[in-house]
């Protein structure tokens, strides 16, 4: 008798662009152990794993503990998800030839895997292996096992992270199966990316305050209006920076829609509600959450800035005197460093995660 145990993989993190090398979340990694306890007493002949890492990772603490390596058979892989990808799971499991623009369908998904699964049957015929697999890879040689199962057995084990299934065979038919473990883990909920505005008078701090909050997030991205402004002589009400307005409205979009989960911006042009308004509307993304600033200090305090900073001409305090943006969090930077005044931001920004 051949046994298999397929090992569908455990919790993946949701927001990752590439679908080959998404990881595990920290709780996923936490379940290899419970992959392993699982099959402990298990005499393992092989393991064989899809490519992507989160299944190849979920076993991989088992294998080594076997003292084994892993191969990898290129066709367990999962399904390739194409372009504007909104069918339903019932739609698409009552037509397996049914596939979006660049996607695949799961008559596709089936026939690779199984073509795998039948090779691997015959090469290691009469011992035990260690499959590392996906859900809709794993549901479709469900499937084709037991034509019964469907959208509704794919819906029970859709949460289920990690999932252990043994099959028994006998040559290539299939004597029966037996769940081994089902641990519900669901997937991490994904928080909506962050637009953090920083705005204030020049010489007030937010390009260092920008950068010391920057650097304090992972996954996060910065750009500086001074970097799309940059124009000699420059004047606010220069129409032609207009255009620069659109510029920085496409490398926001660009940045929201690149999966960061912090994006941070800082100008003091954005300190014009026009301005503002203007860039905001023609950002071309969706749910993103906004958290405002605009940083202030004392007329004494942007004097020595200006002073420090070796600025020419007289320092000028219109932009200090002007009204936040409303509902902006206002934060005053006298004897602040920046990384106190990031800490300041990041303590109103993580109570709205």
């Amino acid at each position: 008798m051949t046994t298999v145990y397929f090992v569908r993989h455990a919790q993946p993190e949701s927001r990752w662009e590439d679908d080959r090398t998404r990881p595990l979340t920290a709780r996923g990694k936490s379940d290899r152990e419970a992959v392993a306890e699982a099959l402990r007493g298990v005499a393992v002949d092989a393991f064989i794993s899809s490519p992507f890492e989160r299944s190849y990772d979920t076993i991989s603490l088992c294998a080594a503990e076997h003292g084994m390596e892993i191969a990898v058979d290129e066709r367990l892989r999962e399904r390739k998800v194409g372009a504007g990808a909104r069918d339903s799971l019932e739609v698409r499991w009552a037509d397996f030839d049914l596939h979006e623009e660049g996607g695949e369908c799961l008559r596709s998904v089936q026939a690779r895997n199984m073509a795998a699964v039948t090779e691997i049957l015959a090469a290691h015929e009469g011992q035990t292996l260690v499959v590392g697999t996906h859900g809709t890879a794993l549901s479709t040689i469900l499937h084709h096992y037991n034509p019964s199962f469907g959208c509704d057995g794919f819906k029970r084990i859709w949460y289920s992270l990690p999932y252990i299934i043994r099959f028994d065979f006998e040559g290539a038919k299939l004597l029966g199966t037996k769940e081994i473990l089902k641990l519900d883990r669901g997937y991490p909920a994904v928080a909506a990316p962050k637009l953090i505005i920083i705005s204030g008078s020049p010489c007030v701090g937010k390009t260092t305050a920008a950068n010391a909050l920057f650097e304090s997030y992972e996954n996060s991205a910065h750009c500086d209006g001074d970097w799309v402004w940059c124009v000699n002589p420059f004047s606010i009400e220069d129409p032609r920076l207009r255009n620069g307005d659109k510029n920085m409205s496409f490398v926001l979009s660009t940045y929201l829609n690149s999966r960061f989960d912090y994006v941070i911006f800082s100008s003091v042009a954005v300190m014009y509600e026009s301005i503002r308004e203007a860039i905001l509307r023609d950002i071309m993304a969706k749910d993103y959450e906004i958290v405002a600033f605009t940083l202030t200090c004392s007329e004494e305090t942007l004097a020595k800035r200006h002073t420090s900073r070796g600025d020419d001409g007289e320092v000028s305090f219109d932009w200090l005197r002007m009204t936040p943006y409303p509902g902006d969090h206002v934060i005053h930077t006298d004897r602040k460093t920046a990384a106190q005044i990031a800490d300041e931001m990041k303590e109103i920004i993580d109570r709205r995660v």
